[in-house]
């Protein structure tokens, strides 16, 4: 009899260890979910600053807020489509310039991001060009000020910004010495 009782005692134990086996398993499952969420939300944060830092450097150097980005991009029918299908993760219905950069768009703050550029609302296209262009800017320098914005034809606007300005082009801002084929070969070997 006492055999018999050592038997069943061993054998719930060894229930018993293969219990706590199992909790112990589950809690360092647990732990390591707690150790992604912790690095899932850092670099959310992290993420979120340098987009604020975007958004901030985007109204610093101009007259425009926060407030005024997110109310253009509300308005601008294009944007606020574009902004709720990346929400809903469906993007079978906007323009095919942004759906195939679907892994590239996000929202925060209310406003799409391309990689780390602010998607510009239509209506304010032409003023960010005259922000960019303000002391007569070239086209490269234009484009180095306007690298945390973006929209479709931003590259077009800005070439043709800078062609079509009566300054630049009255200063000689846009006037290129062209020389014959005999006098580059000598200019580079200068």
């Amino acid at each position: 009899m006492l055999y018999h009782n050592l038997v069943i005692h061993i054998s719930e134990l060894i229930e018993l260890k293969v219990k706590i086996a199992s909790l112990i398993s589950q809690i360092q499952e647990i732990e390591q979910l707690d150790k992604l969420e912790t690095v899932g939300k850092e670099t959310a944060e992290e993420d979120s600053a340098r987009l604020l830092g975007v958004i901030n450097a985007i109204t610093e150097k101009s007259d425009i807020s926060l407030a005024n980005l997110i109310e253009e991009t509300n308005k601008d029918k294009e944007l606020s489509t574009l902004r709720q299908a990346v929400i809903d993760g469906e993007l079978e219905h906007v323009s095919t310039h942004y759906r195939h950069r679907k892994n590239q768009l996000s929202v925060e703050f209310g406003l799409v991001f391309l990689n780390e550029m602010v998607l510009i609302p239509d209506r304010m296209q032409e003023w960010m060009l005259q922000v960019a262009h303000g002391d007569h800017e070239s086209a490269d320098k234009m484009r180095e000020i306007c690298q945390r914005v973006n929209w479709e034809t931003k590259k077009q606007d800005i070439a043709a910004k800078v062609n079509n300005c009566l300054t630049c082009f009255r200063s000689g801002k846009k006037l290129k010495t062209i020389l014959p084929k005999t006098e580059k070969k000598r200019a580079s070997q200068m």
